[in-house]
């Protein structure tokens, strides 16, 4: 159910999200021109999704919220309680796994672990984007040495259409650029 504890992980869930895809959230005009009532029915929308996910599984919003606050203890006993590791977990369409917010933290010792248990390195999270994705957009150097030696798909590319791929979402990080290219990245 929702509560003061789950409200941040909402808020949390939803501010990563909403930095790696922006069209997915509400223009600052479009928030401003919101009329209470409307503003109402969007807070019992995301309460709804929310309380509707963590009634399928409960243990899947607990591993998320320990990867995202790096809880090793709490990831690591929820794992031997048999809680899906590769949970996508969010509101909105904005759903993530725990791989993919420990990756964009840059909690390397988190992503271990997950890793180490079976995460999937390659299903995508924020965006559609793998945790490759989200540890190279934030400058995340060492999740992406480990990701990249354990196999990740380093040549990812969003939609064909969309034509993005992990090379530009490290455009930022050309020390992370370099890393990916000598692992066979192309930006074809």
């Amino acid at each position: 159910m929702l509560n003061r504890k789950n409200l941040r992980l909402i808020l949390t869930v939803m501010i990563i999200a909403v930095s790696a895809y922006s069209t997915q959230r509400l223009s600052a005009q479009e928030t401003q021109t919101l009329s209470s009532k409307k503003q109402a029915e969007w807070d019992k929308k995301v309460t709804d999704d929310f309380n509707a996910k963590a009634a399928q599984n409960p243990k899947g919003i607990d591993l998320f919220k320990a990867a995202n606050e790096g809880d090793i203890k709490k990831i690591q006993e929820l794992i031997a309680q048999g809680a899906d590791i590769n949970i996508l977990t969010g509101i909105m369409g904005m759903e993530t796994t725990p791989l993919s917010a420990a990756a964009n933290k840059g909690d390397l010792d988190v992503v271990k672990i997950l890793v180490e248990n079976g995460a999937d390195i390659n299903k995508p999270g924020f965006a559609g984007w793998p945790p490759i994705g989200q540890a190279a957009t934030n400058g995340h150097i060492n999740v992406v040495k480990y990701l990249i030696e354990k196999g990740a798909n380093v040549n990812f590319v969003l939609t064909p259409e969309q034509g993005r791929s992990i090379l530009d979402l490290a455009s930022n990080h050309p020390e992370i650029v370099q890393l990916l290219k000598e692992a066979g990245a192309k930006n074809d």
